[in-house]
Parts: C-alpha cells; sequence; structure tokens
C-alpha cells in the first residue's frame, strides 16, 4: 500500500477531531484485543462516530496500523535525534547515553505496549517495503547517532573491538528490552516479572560490562533499585 494512501488526511478542525477520535479508540481497543479481532465498526461505535466516518478517514483497518506504525517511529526518531544532540551529553559517560536510550524505549513500550507489541508481530512477517525503509531510517537516523556518541568515548572501552561490540551490544539489550516489556506474559510467563526502571538498569549494567566499562567509570552509577 502506498504510504499516501494509508490515512485521507483532514482538511477542517472538525474532520481532525474525528481521526482523534478515531486513533484513541483503537488505541483504547488495542490493548485488550488483538488487531484481527477487532472490527471497524468497533471502533466507530467507541469512538462515536459512524462507519462511514470511519472509512472517509481510513480506507481500510489494515490503514490505521500503519498510520500507528509509522506515527510512533516519526515520534521515536524526533525524540531520539533531541535526546541524543551531542552538545546534550559533554562530559557524560558511555553509561549515561545506554541508560538514556534504554530509558526512552523503555518509556515507549510502557506507555503503548499492546500496539507495540502487535506492530511489531505483523511487521516479522509482513513483505510491506515501505516498513523495511522506516526501519532503515530509524537504525540510520537514530542509532548512528547513538553508536556515533559511543564511539567519540571508545577509550572508556576494554573491549578490543569497540564498533562490532556496540552493534552487538545494542542489538542484544534492544531485543531484551522489547521481549521482556511487549511479550513476557506470552514467551516469558514463569520468568519473575521485573519493574522498567530496574530492567533499564540491569540492561545498561549488561551493556556496559559487555563493553568492559565500569558503571562508575563511565559516569553510570547504580541508583536504586526498583522492587519487582
Amino acid at each position: 500500500m502506498a504510504e499516501e494512501s494509508w490515512v485521507r488526511r483532514p482538511q477542517q478542525s472538525r474532520s481532525q477531531r474525528t481521526e482523534e477520535k478515531i486513533v484513541e479508540a483503537a488505541l483504547s481497543l488495542l490493548e485488550q484485543e488483538k488487531f484481527d479481532e477487532i472490527t471497524v465498526a468497533e471502533i466507530a461505535r467507541k469512538a462515536g462516530i459512524s462507519v462511514g466516518g470511519f472509512y472517509a478517514r481510513f480506507p481500510s483497518k489494515e490503514s490505521l496500523l500503519h498510520w500507528f506504525d509509522e506515527s510512533f517511529v516519526e515520534d521515536f526518531v524526533r525524540e531520539g535525534m533531541e535526546l541524543f544532540a551531542t552538545d546534550r551529553w559533554e562530559g557524560k559517560g558511555i553509561c549515561d547515553i545506554i541508560r538514556a536510550y534504554l530509558a526512552m524505549g523503555a518509556a515507549r513500550f510502557r506507555k503503548h505496549r499492546g500496539l507495540l507489541a502487535q506492530i511489531t508481530l505483523r511487521a516479522r512477517g509482513t513483505p510491506d517495503e515501505s516498513f523495511r525503509n522506516r526501519i532503515q531510517r530509524v537504525n540510520h537516523e537514530l542509532h548512528s547517532r547513538f553508536r556515533g556518541l559511543l564511539l567519540e568515548r571508545k577509550g572508556q572501552m576494554g573491549h578490543p573491538d569497540p564498533a562490532f561490540a556496540i552493534d552487538l551490544g545494542l542489538n542484544v539489550v534492544s531485543a531484551a528490552l522489547r521481549e521482556t516489556m511487549l511479550f513476557a506474559d506470552f514467551s516469558r510467563p514463569s520468568f519473575r516479572p521485573v519493574a522498567p526502571d530496574k530492567l533499564v538498569e540491569e540492561l545498561t549494567a549488561l551493556y556496559c560490562a559487555y563493553l568492559q566499562v565500569p558503571l562508575e567509570g563511565g559516569t553510570g552509577k547504580r541508583g536504586r533499585r526498583s522492587r519487582t
């Protein structure tokens, strides 16, 4: 589906409010139901509009999921680019930067857990080129800046291949954060629950240890642990 066909952009404030109602209703439903189980009629009813009102904004239910996906990617990149502006990290160490990255992801996962879990599952099996392009852009714009900040501090690392270790460590902690926060109920039901703040702290320690950066040496001293 072409990107421009995912949503019919509102031209008036009333239409904008209709779109907002649809988005709010769908987000609410996605916290309790799977995307495939939700009908357009349900979304319209919860939004207080007609089914025709839904289709006036979104050509299909699938286009709504595309809209969410694109919207969250855009917000994530914007937030990340602001967070990892080079001048914000003068005098800061590797562990501080890692913790900030993981905390940003954890906050987003916590706020929209149901939606992001479903987007992630559907994205893994989709041949949609536009989705792949968005992911590549995230990697280029956001992760390249994050990696760049760490590489500028490679002298703090004990790992013999800093560039390789940064990339592999990023894959490991990103996957652990995603799987624990989005899919723990499904894939790890026997594991002890972990609070998001503690998860961020432990993954920061894991990443720093792999890079061979002491938490204190990376100016990332452990805070008080959250209770699980």
